[in-house]
């Protein structure tokens, strides 16, 4: 026993990182009433948007809280840059420019997102199939009512609970969220991620690392 001493000691402490790991990434409770009218209160005292679309956007988060089923999801970002920065009152925020402006507003809201829980498996930047101002496209296969979006985020969190906490923290209203109105349009969309795929290298990789180890292991047993 003493001679793997090293290796349960190093076995107990992946297994508790493991397992906390697991509990960050626990999905959370389904939303109470209670919780959804705190939430959105906050939303309602300290959102720096004009009343008609906190309005809007108030009655879209009760509706989608109120169908909670407490499991995961993946929020669709579909952002459209403003041609320069949007004034919001009250607000100042830096940046030349929106496309440096949202880079700004990433960076800043990565601490309170880990925290949550929260993953970014995709960030990416539209590269645009037609350039021009007469047309243009981001799109095959032309909508003009659904074109020219200028970046796609596909954002995990592990519950609505975890999104609402995100939104509704007075410091990312307050200091976070002006940054990203004032540079773009965003719709939001979210998803189950019933099917999602993880990289065929990462899981290829994984499996050679265990069958070496296998094998390492098998080789160092039969030399005893």
């Amino acid at each position: 026993m003493k001679f793997y001493k090293a290796e349960f000691t190093l076995g107990a402490i992946l297994l508790g990182l493991f397992l906390a790991v697991c509990y960050w990434q626990a999905p959370g409770h389904v939303l109470s009433q209670a919780e959804i009218d705190t939430y959105v209160q906050r939303i309602d005292q300290l959102a720096p948007l004009p009343a008609a679309d906190k309005a809007e956007f108030i009655a879209d988060l009760r509706a989608w809280g109120a169908a909670d089923d407490g499991k995961p999801l993946y929020m669709f970002n579909l952002m459209r840059y403003h041609q320069q920065l949007q004034p919001l009152p009250g607000t100042q925020v830096k940046g030349a420019t929106p496309e440096e402006t949202n880079s700004l507003y990433e960076q800043m809201t990565m601490g309170i997102a880990l925290v949550a829980g929260v993953q970014m498996p995709v960030a990416s930047n539209v590269q645009g199939v037609r350039q021009g101002p007469t047309p243009s496209t981001n799109l095959i296969g032309h909508a003009a009512d659904a074109d020219n979006w200028s970046r796609l985020l596909v954002v995990r969190y592990p519950s609505r609970q975890a999104f609402f906490e995100l939104v509704s923290n007075p410091e990312y209203l307050t200091k976070m969220m002006p940054y990203k109105f004032a540079a773009l349009h965003v719709d939001l969309v979210p998803t189950d991620g019933a099917a999602i795929t993880p990289d065929v290298r990462l899981l290829f990789g994984f499996a050679s690392l265990v069958i070496l180890l296998a094998f390492g292991w098998l080789r160092a047993t039969r030399r005893r």
